[in-house]
């Protein structure tokens, strides 16, 4: 990922400015380097990515066909049906020159307002508000080369109420145990604290709080496998990145925390919530 100063990233765009009033996010707190994705919910126009599914029929009917025409003996028409294909990855990698000697791209920065965030696209910008925010993944790998620490990502995918999800991917090379996302803080402060206080007050209400395939409540857990009061639950353990719940002394459910929505949360209150 490209690292620019602060003082090369763009302020807001008329879009940006437009899209953080229209969803009354408030005034302008910082401009972050950080890079997104955005995955409208199933049925929004903006998922109908038509021309890039072209594109790939287009590359995968003419590596087919040039196989079938090589594969036949005629080398020529084989050829010939590779011409597109070398024209998508030529196009690919000036494109790719040009980007990078552009500055910063949209998918680089975002904003962040007082009450949400705004991510720019190309040609428009998708506003989020802190309160909309229903989910959130949390993904940190430490990179090594060898047996030499490279840096750590951070990769933090917010899933909004209307079905918009936001995925913010950072770096730090600061040291396994230093580094840093720029957003864990703001999502933290933001997010995470407003849906663990949503989830206690559902506990103590006496309901459940699911997370992902599985929930909570104060007697006990359910899964897959059904429920379990607290007190069969024999080991709680999270280790390289994988959650393992034992019930009597046997497995009986496991996942990567990556997978885990809401995963702080979900840790803090079984652990709460379980007999030591």
């Amino acid at each position: 990922m490209a690292r620019w100063r602060a003082d090369q990233l763009p302020p807001p765009s008329p879009a940006v400015m437009h899209a953080a009033a229209a969803m009354g996010l408030g005034g302008l707190v910082a401009t972050t380097h950080v890079m997104h994705s955005l995955a409208p919910p199933p049925g929004n126009p903006a998922a109908e990515r038509w021309i890039i599914r072209l594109l790939i029929l287009v590359v995968a009917g003419c590596l087919v066909g040039s196989l079938m025409f090589f594969g036949s003996g005629n080398a020529a028409v084989g050829a010939a049906f590779l011409l597109p294909v070398v024209g998508v990855i030529v196009l690919a990698i000036v494109r790719g020159r040009r980007v990078r000697s552009a500055g910063p791209q949209p998918y680089e920065v975002a904003y962040r307002f007082q009450q949400g965030m705004v991510c720019p696209t190309v040609d428009n910008a998708v506003p989020f508000r802190w309160d909309s925010i229903t989910q959130v993944y949390e993904n940190v790998t430490h990179h090594y080369r060898g047996v030499q620490y490279a840096n750590t990502t951070f990769e933090y995918t917010l899933v909004a109420s209307n079905g918009w999800k936001v995925r913010f991917v950072s770096s730090d090379g600061s040291g396994p145990n230093k580094a840093q996302s720029v957003l864990a803080p703001v999502i933290r402060q933001e997010v995470s604290d407003r849906i663990l206080a949503t989830a206690t007050n559902q506990l103590n209400a006496g309901g459940h709080v699911p997370f992902g395939d599985v929930a909570i409540a104060q007697q006990g857990i359910t899964g897959p496998a059904g429920p379990v009061p607290w007190w069969r639950v024999t080991e709680l353990t999270t280790e390289h990145g994988v959650v393992t719940i034992k019930v009597d002394g046997h497995p009986w459910w496991s996942r990567h925390t990556r997978d885990i929505p809401n995963f702080q949360i979900f840790w803090h209150l079984t652990r709460q919530l379980r007999p030591h």
